[in-house]
């Protein structure tokens, strides 16, 4: 038998294990990191994955080319680790410990990708029992679990202290969250990292920004959104240049792909850049917002709130109105 088939016959029951899934090279964490694991969180890891862990070619078998071009590329793994006992082997689909474990790996994903934008690409994950070690000394794997190809924009090669620190800083705040305006706003842009469609993760861009700024009201609901997303870049994020006409441009960029009018099939190259370029300050804002959000009680707590409505109509009036007031 295979040595990397024997890797995954031990006990299906587990109690002290971690669910392992891959970042995709080139990556380097700051140097003054690289040494040991990088600790996210109490049972969230960053470790390098050396060559001799990869199971007798396991990993370069269900790796795709880029990830084998070349021997000294780095591998890192993402390590959520659990003393809940699972019995994944049998019931992966439905085990309770396992769905958390998920949980924190697409929180931690997610944490990551706003502070450094890294380079996702978990397709796939392995169960690693932490008591199990091979005669080299090596955690033995033993289930692999597919979850699909990622795609991420802004993709540094260097992921530094700073981008440490505020994944560090946010993760627990993302995993602590619970339905409400901010949840689904970071729903949306979990689902935009994972595409590969320009056009349609810049509509979830908007998907996210509408989960936090969009009216419950029946009138002017465009107006209300561009007003108030316009608003808190210009106040809450310093972006000066951040007007109602650029939103309300951006947001005819959003439009134009919902209703089917334009996805740039045979454009020029100059429109596809300035457009690339308006997509990526969207974005840029967008994260920037997600962040300040979480980060700050108050704001976190009016858009959860019931009364967000009110509070953001308060804040951002109409012109109008704030000129009576």
């Amino acid at each position: 038998m295979a040595s990397d088939e024997a890797a995954f016959l031990s006990s299906d029951r587990l109690s002290n294990w971690a669910l392992v899934s891959f970042l995709r090279p080139p990556l380097h964490f700051a140097a003054e990191e690289v040494g040991g694991p990088v600790t996210l969180a109490p049972d969230v890891h960053v470790r390098h994955i050396d060559d001799d862990y990869r199971h007798a070619g396991y990993l370069d078998r269900v790796l795709d080319a880029e990830h084998r071009r070349g021997k000294d590329r780095s591998y890192y793994g993402i390590f959520v680790e659990s003393n809940e006992e699972t019995h994944f082997l049998k019931q992966v689909n439905d085990d309770p410990a396992l769905i958390r474990a998920v949980k924190a790996t697409r929180s931690t994903y997610l944490a990551l990708w706003i502070a450094g934008q890294v380079p996702l690409c978990p397709e796939f994950a392995v169960v690693v029992d932490l008591d199990d070690r091979d005669e080299k000394g090596h955690l033995r794997w033993r289930k692999l679990l597919p979850t699909g190809p990622m795609f991420s924009e802004l993709v540094v090669d260097t992921y530094d202290a700073n981008s440490i620190a505020l994944t560090r800083e946010i993760m627990p705040r993302i995993r602590s969250l619970k339905r409400g305006a901010v949840f689904n706003a970071l729903s949306a842009l979990w689902m935009a990292a994972t595409q590969s469609s320009t056009e349609i993760a810049t509509l979830l861009y908007w998907v996210s920004l509408e989960a936090l700024f969009a009216t419950t009201a029946d009138n002017q609901p465009t107006a209300r959104l561009v007003r108030r997303v316009s608003g808190f870049f210009k106040e809450e994020l310093n972006a000066q240049d951040m007007n109602r006409n650029t939103v309300s441009d951006w947001y005819a960029d959003r439009s134009n792909f919902a209703h089917g009018r334009n996805f740039y099939p045979g454009e020029p190259d100059t429109e596809l850049k300035e457009f690339d370029r308006r997509r990526k300050r969207l974005l840029e804002l967008v994260l920037a917002t997600i962040v300040k959000i979480i980060k700050n009680d108050r704001l976190l707590g009016d858009f959860n709130s019931e009364v967000r409505e009110a509070t953001l109509e308060a804040r951002f009036p109409h012109p109008a109105k704030s000129e009576v007031l």
